[in-house]
């Protein structure tokens, strides 16, 4: 399975007073015990 990393999980990763912190990190040190083959992310931003 892959993953694609939205910027709101690197986000609450950082601050721990996020409501979605401890998932956010349970998520990175799954992705980084590579329990999903392949995670990505972007730094695309789309203006209108």
């Amino acid at each position: 399975m892959s993953i694609f990393i939205d910027t709101g999980v690197f986000v609450a990763y950082v601050n721990k007073k996020d409501k979605n912190h401890s998932s956010a990190v349970n998520l990175l040190e799954d992705i980084m015990r590579n329990k999903f083959r392949t995670s990505f992310t972007s730094d695309y931003i789309h203006l209108r």
